[in-house]
C-alpha cells in the first residue's frame, strides 16, 4: 500500500521542462533522481515512528535528521564552507 501510495504522489506531479535544453539537461535529470529517491526512500513507518518519539520529549531541538546518512550529512553542512556544500549538491543532482 505504501509503495503504491509513493509511485502515486511521484506521477501525479506536474513537470515543465521549460528552460531544460538551456541547462543541457540538467533539469529533467535533477527532477529524474528526486522522483527515484521519493519512490525508493525511508520507509514511511519508520519515520513517522521517529517523529512520533520526538513529539513525546519534553524538551525538543529545531531540528533533526532522520537516518545514519542524513545525520552524518547534517555534520558536515554544519562543518564545511558553503562553496564546498553548493558543489557537493551539484555533483549529487546536476
Amino acid at each position: 500500500m505504501i509503495i503504491a501510495l509513493r509511485w502515486f504522489f511521484t506521477s501525479a506531479r506536474h513537470k515543465s521542462d521549460a528552460g531544460d535544453e538551456v541547462y543541457d539537461g540538467r533539469i529533467s535529470k535533477s527532477v529524474a533522481k528526486m522522483e527515484h529517491d521519493e519512490t525508493n526512500g525511508m520507509d514511511p513507518a519508520v519515520a513517522g515512528k521517529y517523529i512520533c518519539k520526538i513529539a513525546l520529549q519534553k524538551n525538543v531541538k529545531p531540528l533533526y535528521s532522520i537516518g545514519v546518512v542524513y545525520k552524518f550529512l547534517s555534520v558536515l553542512c554544519m562543518i564545511l564552507p558553503v562553496r564546498v556544500k553548493n558543489a557537493l549538491i551539484g555533483k549529487l543532482y546536476g
